[in-house]
């Protein structure tokens, strides 16, 4: 029979399939039920369907048999060559955060070792991590330093003590002769405490020569006694050599569940400790998103953001979530097909009326009022609590604090996993019900309820009513994702008048601009500015050039930005009275403050803009603010700057606009320093976070001022707080050009200073490089300059002098511009750069200084000297100049800087100790390595744990053995060889080793 004919005849399920193709892989059972969130029994019970279709006695012959069908084609065995489609692998290759209780199991095992043995309970929902984690920490634990054995509870399959018989098997047999011959005691005819007596002491005689690792995974389904054998090795631990490590699914501990009333017993001992491992952070789930996708095509910022929200912390979930968006090409708002059956089939462990009371639930959102769902099924509120009550013991819903009866589910695919049995049919009119009775009891109170209520039962009206007011309190909330959402709700329900639809667009606009969705408002406002040109609105045709030339100003387009502004004007013929004339005014003031620097221009325009008798929206004025204390800035008025910083900032506050209040500041404290104006920079650093933790703003202004702050701590060689600020950058995707080479130029440089190819590697350059070369922005080629000092880093020099070069000549063809925004790269012209770019590149800088009075400026002309003075010119006056320049950045508070300046100098001792002091593992080793240098070899700098490290390291051990040893992991390492190596003066391990005589005073012996 042909194979297509028995594929045809066989009528596998969809799951069925999935099943068999795991299986064709090699995976075991958990593997499978792990994978696809599912039990094992009903892995079990998919496995026997299929055995019993394809007439097979084994999996062996399943597979065999299922090959020659046709069921494993290429679809299966070519996932691999086709880069658009999802591998069944897919998942983080590392694990990504976690790093806390990683340490906390490291410090457990040293206890261990020394003979105080502890009981771990690693809680956390299904999907949390909790086996990824313990998989990290057993990787890493040498053989010699101690033993493992694993038990596996299974729901299945419940035999007495299994999972400790299971795992003291495998120890008795890894035992040497010597105690194997003892092996297992029989346990027939023994009592209970005659039992556990002998298992304590087997355990006991088992540790004598190595400590133990012993897990016990998946404790929810652990036998009765099991957990008893549990609670009696529990007091004992604190005088063994054993680390007993227990995993347990948070979910699964419903009232009445052995194990939810063995833990207060077990925590009664000191020894016992309980690690909830809790939601991973925003930043995380990106990191690790960032991570699973390395190799396969990137998707849009809209879809890594519904990931991350959907997945609301969840490792799996969020990998899951990915599966899906890169087999659908769609956003990831849907519950994927594993995580809705996981859902699904705890659902049916309740009957019909139980499941039809949560499904209404489901369909009144994620936070239910308990009386007013007795109100939407027409039941008695007794019977609708007892439903709850069991929906909580599954782990479906949570009960919130409060006065009233408020119950949510415990995560948004929950419910929309659970309301997705609603057919459309019943969907429209339940919709409609909840509707009539919220807008009956406070309209004014659940308005985004009103909203979705509406929209989901299809009427028109109100459902545009509701999500336009829901927008806009989104949007006041600074929640710009969902305020997009009810705008396009409100748009889609049908809006009928032209100025209505153009009014809802520009709402839109504004919150995707907020979002970081410049090109997306760039439409939208296009959009709306066709509709009041049709309509003959020269008022409205005018705002909506003004708002075009602010859209235009984010996307680094300045020409563009310049046309809409004039054109405003000639709209409304310069009347000076019309609130749309100062608006222009601060428009173009932007244009010649930002990009083209033109310092006369701006003080016209500013003062012509401050004689006009019009209205002046704050937002306005707050602008102007800005602008013309960047002005002061770039003419060396600092205190001038400083004024009218906390002018903007002052007027921001009075008028609750914290987000323009955290830009003003954010972007102060850039400029500033850039400019060389450290205690300014500091103040306004300060200022900028304070709102951030007070107001709690989302978007792009906060991401892009993070970013940006990083970039100051790096500047002032603050590395682990740039570090910090990176991560915290990375809690949303943003698409803008502008944020993404920010945002590169930070990681690169600080990835390189700190040796993190992470930090390295984040970022697309081709397309980046692309798009700032042809911006007309300077700010935005200036930013290349982290690109080619990652192609030189990276030994790539015709690269990073190719790229060097069309930067230049982009910026040749700007009339002027700032400064602060391209100094570093024109630093690395002279510094790298092909001989015939230098003068260009110190043409450009000239220019910049005869304009402006920036402090860093002088610095950034010294250095740029010395490197050209050196490369072609006059050696001597180049290291002359090069200590000109590190006395300048020294002075400015900038390390790195000054380390750079020492190297061109030819003090190479003292660039070291710069890279030193602020942790540049990168740059000491790349520059010990180049000059062959020998720092001051000094142990007593050395931690205590350095000191460890370095003693295994003169040993000859790998940084895996010395891991192994110290109970480490290898990236700690790592990082303790760094600091190491650094603080001994040497560039490498061999070099180490070769002066450990002088290191250790001369009385030691490499080979000892």
């Amino acid at each position: 029979m042909g194979g297509h004919s028995v594929r045809a005849t066989l009528a596998l399920t969809k799951r069925e399939q999935e099943v068999l193709e795991l299986m064709a892989l090699g995976l075991a059972n958990k593997a499978i039920a792990q994978r696809l969130s599912l039990s094992s029994r009903t892995v079990e019970a998919h496995v026997d369907h299929i055995l019993d279709k394809l007439k097979a006695p084994s999996r062996t012959r399943a597979i065999i048999e299922a090959g020659r069908a046709g069921l494993l084609g290429a679809d299966v065995a070519d996932v691999s060559d086709q880069p658009n489609q999802l591998p069944l692998q897919l998942r983080a290759q590392r694990l990504v955060g976690r790093g806390s209780e990683l340490a906390a199991l490291h410090e457990h095992l040293r206890s261990a070792v020394a003979g105080k043995g502890s009981l771990i309970l690693i809680g956390g929902e299904a999907g949390s991590g909790k086996s990824r984690l313990l998989a990290e920490f057993c990787s890493s634990i040498a053989p010699e330093l101690a033993q493992q054995a694993t038990g596996q509870c299974h729901e299945y399959a419940q035999a007495p003590l299994a999972p400790f018989l299971s795992a003291f098997t495998t120890l008795a047999d890894q035992s040497p002769n010597s105690l194997r011959s003892r092996s297992l005691p029989r346990l027939e005819g023994l009592d209970t405490l005659e039992q556990f007596n002998a298992l304590a002491e087997f355990l006991a005689r088992a540790t004598r020569l190595r400590p133990l690792v012993l897990i016990l995974e998946d404790a929810h389904w652990a036998d009765s006694a099991s957990l008893d054998l549990l609670l009696h090795l529990s007091p004992s631990l604190a005088d063994s050599r054993v680390l007993l490590l227990v995993t347990h699914r948070s979910e699964e501990l419903s009232r009445g569940h052995p194990l939810r009333s063995l833990l207060p017993k077990l925590e009664r001992n000191r020894n016992v400790i309980r690690c909830q491992l809790g939601p991973l952070s925003n930043a995380e789930i990106n990191v690790l998103l960032d991570d699973a996708m390395a190799g396969r095509r990137s998707l849009s910022a809209t879809t890594l953001n519904a990931i991350c929200a959907n997945a609301e912390g969840n490792p799996l979930f969020a990998e899951e979530l990915l599966k899906n968006a890169l087999a659908s090409d769609s956003p990831a708002d849907g519950v994927p097909a594993t995580l809705r059956e996981a859902i699904l089939d705890r659902l049916r462990a309740l009957d019909e009326s139980d499941r039809t009371t949560l499904v209404h639930a489901a369909a009144l959102g994620r936070r239910f009022d308990a009386q007013f769902l007795t109100d939407v099924v027409g039941r008695p509120i007794a019977r609708v609590l007892a439903t709850l009550k069991r929906a909580i013991d599954l782990q479906l819903i949570v009960e919130e604090t409060g006065d009233a009866a408020l119950f949510s589910f415990r995560h948004e695919l929950t419910r929309q996993a659970i309301y997705g049995d609603l057919l459309e049919v019943e969907a429209r009119p339940l919709h409609h019900r909840i509707a009539v009775a919220l807008e009956s009891v406070s309209a004014d109170d659940h308005v985004a309820e009103l909203a979705y209520h509406y929209w989901m039962s299809h009427e028109r009206d109100k459902a545009v009513s509701y999500n336009e007011r829901a927008g806009d309190q989104a949007a006041a909330l600074f929640a710009f994702r969902d305020a997009i959402l009810s705008y396009e709700r409100a748009l889609d329900a049908g809006l009928g008048d032209p100025l209505r639809v153009a009014g809802v667009q520009e709402k839109l606009a504004s919150a995707s601009f907020s979002a970081g969705f410049g090109e997306r408002a760039m439409q939208l406002r296009e959009t709306v500015l066709a509709c009041y040109e049709n309509l003959g609105d020269r008022q409205r045709t005018a705002a909506a050039c003004l708002q075009l030339a602010r859209t235009m100003a984010l996307l680094g387009d300045p020409k563009r930005q310049e046309m809409y502004a004039e054109r405003a004007l000639r709209l409304i013929h310069d009347d000076a009275a019309n609130p749309v004339f100062f608006d222009a005014q601060v428009a173009l003031m932007d244009v010649s403050v930002r990009w083209r620097w033109r310092p006369q221009e701006v003080r016209k325009r500013a003062a012509i803009a401050e004689r006009s008798p019009g209205f002046h929206a704050s937002t306005s004025l707050i602008q102007f603010y800005e602008l013309r204390w960047l002005m002061h800035v770039a003419l060396g008025e600092t205190a001038e700057a400083f004024a009218d910083a906390q002018r903007a900032s002052a007027l921001a506050q009075e008028t609750g606009d914290s987000r323009s209040a955290l830009r003003v500041w954010g972007n102060y404290t850039s400029v500033m320093a850039r400019a060389g104006e450290r205690a300014a920079a500091l103040e306004g650093s300060a200022r900028a976070l304070e709102i951030i933790r007070q107001k709690r703003i989302t978007g792009l202004t906060t991401i892009w001022t993070l970013a940006e702050l990083a970039f100051v701590a790096l500047l002032h060689g603050d590395l682990r707080t740039a570090q910090e600020r990176i991560a915290d950058a990375r809690s949303e995707v943003i698409e803008g050009t502008g944020f993404r080479l920010s945002l590169a130029r930070v990681a690169i440089v600080l990835g390189l200073a700190l040796d993190d190819e992470r930090l390295t590697r984040m970022t697309n350059r081709d397309v980046l490089t692309d798009l700032a070369l042809g911006s007309g922005n300077a700010y935005m080629i200036g930013s290349l300059f982290g690109f080619a000092t990652l192609y030189f880093a990276q030994y790539k020099t015709s690269a990073g002098q190719h790229l060097l070069t069309r930067a230049i000549e982009a910026l040749e063809s700007i009339d002027s511009f700032p400064p602060t925004d391209t100094e570093e790269l024109l630093l690395l012209v002279a510094q790298r750069g092909d001989q015939a770019d230098v003068p260009r590149a110190r043409a450009i800088l000239e220019r910049i200084a005869s304009s402006s009075s920036v402090r860093s400026t002088a610095a950034y002309q010294a250095l740029s000297e010395a490197y050209e003075q050196l490369r072609f010119g006059d050696r001597k006056r180049g290291a002359q100049q090069a200590h000109v320049a590190a006395q300048a950045f020294h002075a400015m508070g900038w390390p790195l800087h000054e380390a750079r300046a020492l190297e061109a100098a030819g003090d190479k001792q003292r660039a070291l100790e710069c890279y030193k002091q602020v942790g540049a593992h990168g740059d000491f080793r790349r520059l010990v390595q180049s000059a062959g240098l020998a720092g001051a070899a000094d142990t007593d700098e050395m931690t205590a744990r350095e000191r460890q490290v370095f003693e295994l390291l003169l040993q000859g051990n790998s940084n895996r053995a010395i891991a192994h040893k110290l109970s480490l992991g290898e990236r700690t390492v790592a990082t303790h060889v760094s600091s190491i190596l650094m603080k001994a003066g040497v560039a490498s391990r061999a070099e180490l080793i070769a002066k450990s005589g002088i290191l250790r005073g001369g009385d030691a012996n490499p080979h000892s």
